[in-house]
């Protein structure tokens, strides 16, 4: 899942995209659902692994080559394709039937998770404002 995301977002005209990755500053940001059980935890840093695993026999490929949708190892699209289906299970559903879906999805349990933290800033606004008056 999160490389079919990755690709939406990035397949983006630049001016639309507004994002800034980098090995240093983004790994796997995604709202992650809160109440998964061990055992699907496992199996998604199991295929994570996998996928390291995988990219690991190519130590000579640029992750450019490696990603390339042409180019891409068989061994590296069924990695995943596992991690994919892994992490989907996380969020309660077998699968989402396209991309667009899956973006939409992520991003309302985003403002699910960051509800709390933009009703605590707005009284905090609230609160500066009553002092300076």
């Amino acid at each position: 899942m999160l490389n079919f995301l990755f690709n939406e977002i990035l397949n983006r005209p630049p001016e639309n995209r507004q994002t800034a990755h980098s090995n240093n500053l983004v790994y796997n940001n995604y709202p992650f659902p809160q109440d998964v059980s061990d055992r699907r935890r496992e199996r998604v840093e199991r295929a994570a692994q996998a996928v390291l695993d995988a990219r690991a026999d190519f130590p000579d490929e640029t992750l450019a080559n490696l990603y390339d949708p042409d180019l891409m190892p068989l061994r590296l699209q069924q990695a995943h394709r596992t991690l994919d289906t892994a992490v989907d299970a996380c969020y309660g559903r077998r699968q989402f039937n396209t991309d667009l879906e899956r973006l939409e999805f992520l991003f309302d349990l985003y403002r699910q998770y960051i509800e709390p933290l933009r009703q605590l800033a707005e009284r905090e606004t609230r609160r500066a404002t009553r002092r300076r008056r």
